[in-house]
């Protein structure tokens, strides 16, 4: 281990072999080093501590609103996509099921307007569905809070 920029010392310590040849034997042994004894004024750091936690708990109060009206917007956001997607699930599935039911009946094009139209009725019902989740949420959610107050 000559090679290595560190040495280990008794008692898993590393050293820096400069540090070990000439200092070491110099001051004596660093195993029996003592630690840095506390500062007898701690004011200073208590006063410090108290600066810093009153900055964070300002900051806090600044950022949590922008970052709650962040995640509101992506999830009315995320909210916006779900039901464009239900609608246009509903209406393809709609159609298709009639166009298909047409090439196998023969009735074309009657029950793929029908089924259109049904489509288009199961689209509502479920942006309603969706909407009173999300109402339900809300409620839970305000209520939580009223809670915590």
């Amino acid at each position: 281990m000559t090679d290595s920029f560190l040495t280990q010392q008794p008692g898993n310590t590393y050293v820096a072999p400069a540090f070990n040849s000439c200092c070491l034997s110099h001051f004596g042994s660093h195993q029996g080093a003592k630690n840095m004894p506390e500062p007898e004024d701690n004011s200073s750091l208590t006063d410090l501590d108290k600066r810093l936690r009153a900055a964070r708990e300002r900051q806090e109060k600044v950022n949590k609103p922008a970052s709650r009206n962040q995640a509101e917007m992506a999830s009315g956001m995320a909210v916006g996509f779900r039901i464009a997607v239900e609608i246009v699930a509903a209406l393809i599935m709609g159609f298709g099921i009639g166009y298909y039911l047409d090439l196998w009946l023969g009735t074309k094009p009657w029950l793929m307007i029908i089924f259109f139209f049904l489509g288009i009725g199961a689209a509502f019902i479920n942006v309603i569905r969706v909407a009173k989740q999300l109402e339900n949420k809300k409620r839970f959610r305000d209520t939580r809070e009223d809670d915590a107050e």
